[in-house]
Order: C-alpha cells, then structure tokens, then sequence
C-alpha cells in the first residue's frame, strides 16, 4: 500500500496529524527568542577637555590637534571626530569591533 492510498482510506488520521504539526509549529515559532533591538556594543571613547575662556582656535590648535596626533598611533582605530568650541574640545574615537 503506497502512502497516498493510505492517506485516501484514512483521511481523519491525516488531518490530525496535519493539525499536530501546526500546532507544534506554532509553538515552537513563538517560543523562540528574539529581541526588537538586540544590544550591540560599539567600541567608542569619548575624550572632552576643558580649556576655560579659550577661543575655539586656541583650543584647537593646543589642545584638539596635539591629542588626535596622539590618539592615531592606538590600533585598530576606525575614524576620528573632533570639535572645538569655545573653551572646551571633544574627541570621539571609533574602533574596529
């Protein structure tokens, strides 16, 4: 007896056992994990420095080029942002994970 005459004379069985099987899947579907916005680490440093009642230049020029100089003899560094505003210089270091 092949399988499709078998499923013909029992069609009941077959639909049970086509019934198990969704719902098993189902099941199984929602219990797996899963996160909208899963957590990924994204290696960063942030360097700010404080240089009270100097220009932006100023700061610049002494403080902001002088620590990118630095900051891109570390590996693996993938760009560097800086700013400069009056009285105070931020640096953003992004490394390759």
């Amino acid at each position: 007896m092949t399988i499709t005459a078998y499923a013909l004379k029992h069609r009941m069985t077959v639909y049970v056992f086509v019934g198990i099987l969704i719902v098993a899947g189902t099941a199984a579907y929602l219990s797996l994990p899963r996160e909208a916005s899963p957590d990924i680490a994204i290696p960063v440093i942030i360097v700010t420095t404080p240089y009270i009642g100097a220009s932006p230049q100023d700061v610049e020029n002494l403080v902001t080029r002088p620590l990118e100089k630095e900051l891109q003899g570390i590996e693996n560094v993938k760009v560097i942002r800086s700013s400069s505003v009056e009285g105070a210089s931020s640096i953003t270091v992004e490394f390759h994970p």
